[in-house]
């Protein structure tokens, strides 16, 4: 019997077709960094407070995650910070060229 199924290298699409590849040893290391972006992409939560309510997960991991994604390259763009409550309003970063 053979293996007919792909190698796994096969089945990435290689960076040089994608306009900004993600850096995806951040998002290895980072499930709830990879999370909060799947949420964002989604456009199921557009702030910290509601991303962590959709992970039951306590606010300041959220934040955590925020910061992890604000590194460079940066995934995401803060458009707002409530001071009182430390909610992080974020948005999609935009791939240039799109």
């Amino acid at each position: 019997m053979t293996n007919d199924r792909p190698e796994p290298d096969t089945l990435a699409a290689p960076a040089s077709d994608m306009a900004q590849p993600l850096d995806m040893d951040r998002l290895d290391l980072d499930p709830i960094a990879a999370s909060v972006l799947a949420l964002a992409l989604l456009e199921e939560a557009r702030d910290s407070r509601t991303a962590a309510r959709h992970l039951s997960i306590a606010h300041a991991l959220a934040l955590r995650a925020v910061t992890t994604l604000l590194r460079e390259p940066c995934l995401i763009e803060i458009i707002k910070r409530d001071a009182r409550t430390s909610r992080i309003f974020t948005v999609q970063r935009s791939v240039p060229g799109h």
